[in-house]
């Protein structure tokens, strides 16, 4: 995808939103079920070209363990059952390649933190976040490796996506969040100066095969041929709800959704609000974003194949209409309804303060 064309998207998505994350297992144990589906990514042939995914599974645990007792150092985590050795957590040059995940403590606040691991030594790991607020001390951990460009789509292209340039490849984006919120693009070069294999837009030498897609990073994909190409996703069901921070400005969410048809998977579909019951499960953000009306409140945005819808909820500001979930081109129509995209990914614009949603299990 051209730069100049995924700047007039990026300010496009913008201006749209304005307006409208007992003792220590060592052993590598994992009982979690396993799973896959097939995400079908959109050609020019049936649309924008444009899709908004996210990766629905995590990998396998590669650590199991249980923090020390007591309070937490800023941004250590430590377990002195552990035995790392050198290197065993970092092992990308070019991103964080592991994550430590919270699955179980006495502070239920806890349960569902995830934060990369930037270093670590035998026994201690240095988070990217700082998690000590909500640890109390014994809880249990995993340690993930993230998935990849190439985990996701092959070390060599192997789903079929277009390659080429970064002009003429189908490109893959990653928003990193905030006021200031950028893409970063990435797209499978052919062969040629710089290379072959993946790389970003804005170095063609660097290979990026190992660029970590975060567990809950929405990706922007854009097909730049008319046909559609089927990714097979795979990996562990996740047993606990993921905490994502919603920093503010724009941030782009993978809702890691492996199922959203209760008739056909057993599994429920989560709804942006509403009631939950054994087929709906509200998605949790109505108790996160800044309530308000059209032009001040947080907003929730999902891509339909050729135009984003935008919602919102209403407060009694703006009495006229009602309250409740809310969509900017209808504040008039109960909007909580509206299903969340199975492994996709949804644009929030955060006007406050961070916030951090806890995405429910579907299921």
């Amino acid at each position: 995808m051209h730069r100049s064309v995924l700047r007039a998207f990026h300010l496009g998505v913008l201006m749209a939103l304005g307006a409208a994350v007992a003792q220590a297992q060592t052993a590598v144990v994992s009982s979690a079920p396993v799973g896959f589906m097939k995400v079908t990514i959109k050609g020019k042939g049936t649309g924008s070209g444009a899709n908004f995914v996210g990766a629905p599974f995590v990998r396998e645990a590669v650590y199991t363990g249980y923090l020390n007792e007591g309070p937490a150092v800023a941004n250590v985590l430590a377990d002195d059952d552990a035995n790392w050795t050198a290197g065993e957590l970092d092992t990308s040059s070019v991103a964080a390649s592991h994550y430590v995940e919270i699955v179980n403590s006495t502070n239920s606040d806890a349960v569902g933190l995830v934060s990369d691991i930037v270093s670590h030594t035998s026994k201690t790991l240095t988070t990217a976040e700082n998690l000590s607020a909500w640890l109390v001390g014994g809880e249990q951990f995993c340690i993930r490796e993230h998935h990849t460009l190439s985990s996701l789509f092959g070390a060599s292209n192997d789903v079929g996506l277009a390659q080429g340039t970064n002009d003429s490849a189908d490109t893959i984006s990653i928003l990193r969040p905030g006021e200031n919120a950028a893409f970063s693009t990435y797209y499978y070069r052919a062969a040629q100066l710089g290379g072959t294999g993946w790389r970003s837009s804005s170095n063609p030498f660097t290979d990026e095969q190992d660029r970590s897609v975060r567990p809950t990073d929405g990706l922007y994909i854009q097909r730049s041929a008319s046909t559609d190409v089927a990714v097979v996703m795979h990996g562990e069901v996740r047993q606990t709800p993921t905490k994502v921070v919603v920093q503010p400005g724009l941030n782009m969410i993978g809702t890691m959704a492996p199922v959203t048809d209760a008739s056909s998977t057993g599994g429920a579909k989560v709804t942006l609000g509403g009631v939950a019951s054994a087929s709906l499960i509200p998605s949790g953000l109505g108790n996160v974003l800044r309530q308000g009306d059209s032009s001040t409140a947080d907003t929730v945005s999902i891509f339909n194949g050729s135009q984003f819808k935008t919602y919102y909820v209403k407060d009694s500001t703006s009495p006229l209409g009602g309250t409740g979930w809310r969509s900017v081109a209808n504040p008039f129509e109960d909007a909580s309804g509206v299903v969340l995209p199975e492994a996709g990914a949804v644009l929030v614009r955060n006007k406050g303060e961070a916030r951090v949603w806890t995405l429910p299990l579907p299921f």
